[in-house]
C-alpha cells in the first residue's frame, strides 16, 4: 500500500510535489522503510520510523536490517526496553548507517 500511495503522490498531476517523506510505526515502519528502498525514483526524501521492530516477537537472532541500508535521512524513535527492538543492538546498527 506504500508503494502505491507514494506511486499516486508521484504522478499524480493535480499536485506539484517535488518529493515525500514516508513514515510509520512499529510494522508500518517496515512498509515505509520498504517503500523507500523500492522508489528508484528519488521522489522518496526521507523515513520516520516509530517503534521499528528490528526482529519479530521472540525471535532476536532474526534481525530485520535491511532498514540500515536506506541511502536518505531516516529518523528513528523508540523506547529503551521495547522488545523488537533492544536499544543496544538497535545502536550497533544504526551506527554502520553514520547515525548521530
Amino acid at each position: 500500500a506504500y508503494i502505491a500511495v507514494v506511486d499516486f503522490l508521484r504522478e499524480e498531476s493535480s499536485f506539484s510535489l517535488q518529493g515525500c517523506i514516508v513514515g510509520g510505526r512499529s510494522m508500518g515502519a517496515r512498509a515505509a522503510a520498504g517503500a523507500a528502498l523500492a522508489d528508484t525514483s528519488g521522489f522518496v526524501r526521507g523515513v520516520m520510523c516509530l517503534s521499528y521492530p528490528l526482529h519479530p516477537p521472540g525471535e532476536p537472532d532474526k534481525l530485520r536490517t535491511d532498514v540500515f541500508s536506506l541511502p536518505l535521512p531516516t529518523l528513528f524513535v523508540s523506547g529503551t526496553r521495547d522488545p523488537m527492538c533492544p536499544a543496544g543492538t538497535f545502536r550497533k546498527h544504526a551506527e554502520s548507517m553514520g547515525a548521530r
